[in-house]
């Protein structure tokens, strides 16, 4: 077990180039909207959406101060949120906030500072699989109403009776000549990203079950986010997929996803761009069985870097002052980056001279949200940034990705990357949650942050110097 394909399966990773869109654990439920008039300059209707949790029903309604023809609101970031049981008289609320829209991913951000909760959202449908509960639990939605496709797995409003294995979860890899694999692992998102001399892609998804099949062995259900290679006359997007893993050890894993490649099922025909996937979550987890041989071709993969709650310090290793070396080679050396680590933030300086002058940028000012160290110690993590200043103001807030590699602690060098859409944009990307930007932001070795999020990223890893 270390890190190897079979011939086909790697041939079929190349067909296969799925992407990564990272979304919360989901439960598709309808939208009830209230009725509405024509009327210029009034305020969007509000979006209620109403299910049931614990046996009780539940009213989720989402209102914004936005005026326009009136017509049926779109979740905006800055929208308000009111979730409430209807059972009682008045009627009882659970929670209320505001809302953050990160492309497929709604953030209910609770006015008492609770902890926030999500929901995924397609075109008009809102997913929410759980709501607060008493004590800090969550309680399962369950929709009202229809849904093609809707699966109640929720397990009638009670409490999840699944998790994923605290073994799974962590960023795995496989690789080969021309090709790395990486797949990332957390309680509630799957990725499968491959990049290669082909190109980059994969594909991701909410887990929305997992049930254990052997000793160090199961099935994990997810629901399509992002499918790289969903053709013209496919949507992948609210599929239910699955995933056969086996072989679990502390740092191996062999995993595989459904798969046909003998043409017995049209569902999986990659010349069409389509890579399987059932509307109904009870169909696709009865089909894809290793019984019923979708599970064919393996990847053994390696444990690279746990994921998780780690602590919220930085090694005491990377701690000091860091400077960069020049980061163009035609450029002079007064272009580099300065980090001031400490035990619990990270200042980050770009100085450079254009010729006119040697003007100094503060890129961003960031807390430490969580550390990840590899299963081999000092060799290489993650950093999750919480960004409270930032040189891009719609940044504060938010998380980024700091990864460190090949520390020499003799001559005091390391090098370091902070996701960003160019050389001189360090920590001007981020997501609204530190579980999307682990997700999101994952090195790949070849220099670049090679997961296309954002539109794709090429910043270069840099070498520093302690000072």
């Amino acid at each position: 077990m270390c890190g190897t394909l079979s011939q086909k399966e790697s041939f079929m990773k190349k067909l296969r180039l799925f992407g990564l869109l990272v979304t919360m654990m989901v439960l598709a439920f309808s939208i009830t909207f209230i009725a509405c008039s024509d009327s210029a300059g009034e305020t969007y209707a509000p979006l209620v959406i109403r299910g049931s949790a614990g046996g009780r029903p539940v009213e989720l309604e989402i209102s914004t101060s936005r005026t326009v023809a009136r017509t049926v609101l779109t979740p905006a970031s800055g929208d308000r949120y009111v979730l409430r049981f209807t059972d009682v008289t008045p009627p009882e609320v659970i929670s209320q906030g505001s809302i953050r829209v990160n492309i497929s991913i709604i953030t209910f951000n609770p006015s008492g500072g609770d902890d926030p909760f999500y929901a995924s959202f397609y075109g008009h449908v809102i997913e929410l699989t759980s709501i607060p509960g008493p004590g800090g639990t969550t309680i399962a939605f369950i929709t009202s109403g229809s849904n093609p496709g809707a699966s109640d797995y929720g397990g009638g409003g009670q409490l999840s009776s699944w998790s994923v294995p605290a073994g799974l979860i962590g960023e795995w890899r496989a690789s080969g000549q021309g090709w790395q694999t990486t797949i990332t692992i957390t309680d509630t998102i799957y990725s499968d990203v491959t990049s290669s001399l082909w190109g980059d892609g994969g594909y991701g998804g909410t887990i929305v079950n997992h049930r254990s099949d052997s000793p160090g062995a199961g099935y994990i259900t997810i629901r399509f986010t992002f499918n790289d290679n969903d053709g013209t006359d496919w949507n992948s997007v609210g599929r239910y997929y699955v995933i056969h893993y086996k072989d679990l050890t502390a740092t191996t894993v062999s995993t595989s996803g459904a798969g046909k490649w003998d043409d017995s099922d049209p569902d999986f025909d990659s010349m069409l761009g389509r890579n399987g996937g059932k509307w109904d979550q009870a169909e696709a987890e009865a089909l894809y069985t290793v019984a019923n041989a979708y599970f064919e071709y393996y990847s053994d993969l390696t444990l690279f870097v746990p994921a998780g709650p780690g602590p919220a310090t930085t090694p005491e290793f990377l701690r000091g002052t860091w400077h960069s070396e020049e980061d163009y080679a035609d450029m002079d050396d007064d272009d580099y980056y300065i980090l001031v680590i400490t035990e619990d933030s990270i200042i980050c300086t770009y100085y450079w001279d254009m010729g006119f002058g040697s003007p100094t940028t503060q890129r961003f000012v960031a807390s430490i949200e969580n550390v990840r160290e590899n299963v081999e110690g000092t060799g290489n993590g993650y950093i999750t940034l919480k960004f409270t200043t930032n040189a891009v103001s719609a940044r504060v807030g938010e998380y980024g990705m700091l990864f460190w590699r090949n520390h020499n602690s003799t001559a005091g060098t390391v090098e370091m990357v902070v996701a960003g859409s160019s050389m001189v944009g360090w920590g001007n990307v981020a997501q609204a949650t530190p579980e999307i930007a682990e997700a999101t932001y994952v090195f790949d070795p070849d220099g670049s942050w090679g997961q296309g999020n954002l539109g794709g990223t090429t910043v270069n890893k840099t070498n520093f110097t302690k000072q």
